[in-house]
This record gives structure tokens, sequence and C-alpha cells, in this order.
């Protein structure tokens, strides 16, 4: 069954192009990295680098979740905080 999206704010104002996501699913945002959902629940529960929200049952993670981590993930590759 398909969901219609809730409405929110201004969303019948046009906003001159495609809308920036806000929040993916595990799934979305395992496809959209191809990261497996083992590896994004890894990052979830056991490094705490990315941040889970629950809204209902459902669990999302923020964009702006998934950019903090991704910039950790590259400062602990680097081997320290980036100041040399």
């Amino acid at each position: 069954m398909k969901r219609k999206p809730l409405p929110c704010g201004n969303a019948d104002k046009p906003t001159g192009g495609s809308a920036e996501r806000l929040a993916y699913s595990i799934d979305e945002l395992a496809q959209l990295t191809s990261l497996g959902r083992t590896t994004i629940y890894k990052l979830i529960s056991e490094t705490k680098q990315l941040a889970l929200v629950k809204v209902g049952r459902r669990s999302l993670v923020t964009a702006e979740a998934w950019q903090r981590c991704l910039i950790a993930m590259k400062e602990s590759a680097k081997g320290g905080s980036g100041d040399d």
C-alpha cells in the first residue's frame, strides 16, 4: 500500500527545485551509500558514530547525522583530529 506524504508547513509552496532529504530509513541509507544494513546498525549501536531518530515505529537517520558520521570516519582514518 502506497502512503501519502503528510502535509508539513509550507508543503504546497513551490521550492524552486527538488527538496533535499532530511532523513533516511535504514534501507534507504543502505541503498544510498552501498553499505549493508548490518554495517549501518553497527555504526549506530557499537561505534555511536551515527544517531538514530525514532518517529513512531520508524527508525530514521537524519542527513545531518550521516554527514557528521562521515566526517568522524574521515578524521579517524587520518589518525587524528586533523590539526597538523
